[in-house]
């Protein structure tokens, strides 16, 4: 059974953290069973305690959504209840990309492919990674990675760049 003290602790830890933090399974389900027990003088202050979890949580679970655009990878202690939302916020991204790159912004002819590709104005390199290297947030706000050695990979042209100088993948 869930208790004030979590639900402050909670709070807490989701004020302070920019990841979600670990919760109940059943978190939402405890709370709606819960408050009916709650003196009505307390009542108000428990709910928006919720709230800002409930709201603090779903920004959260947007920006790895925005980010990852993969139903697949979802957030790191995300629950069920919160689950759908994702791959609801992942399909939306998804279909919207789809019509606007694959039916607005196509082109009769599909032009030669050279080292720097160009998508939506932004420019791409392919390069080579030469040793692992954890998951980076490029500067398109995607996550890319985490590669293995060998990795051919199409990064935003300044994180290739910076890849490049630091020795850790090559153009190809």
């Amino acid at each position: 059974m869930i208790t004030y003290d979590e639900i402050q602790r909670i709070y807490r830890l989701e004020k302070n953290s920019p990841s979600l933090q670990k919760i109940q399974e059943n978190f939402y389900k405890e709370i709606s069973e819960m408050l009916p027990r709650i003196d009505k003088s307390h009542r108000a202050h428990v709910i928006t305690l919720l709230k800002e979890i409930y709201l603090r949580r779903r920004y959260k679970i947007i920006l790895h959504a925005l980010r990852t655009e993969d139903e697949t990878k979802s957030p790191i202690n995300i629950i069920p209840d919160e689950l759908e939302m994702y791959n609801g916020i992942v399909k939306s991204i998804k279909e919207y990309n789809n019509t606007i790159i694959l039916n607005r912004l196509k082109t009769p002819e599909e032009p030669e492919k050279s080292k720097t590709f160009e998508i939506l104005g932004a420019k791409t390199l392919k390069v080579k990674i030469l040793s692992p290297l954890p998951a980076l947030l490029g500067s398109d706000l995607t996550t890319y990675g985490p590669f293995k050695e060998d990795d051919i990979v199409e990064l935003p042209e300044d994180n290739a760049k910076i890849l490049i100088s630091k020795e850790i993948a090559e153009e190809i």
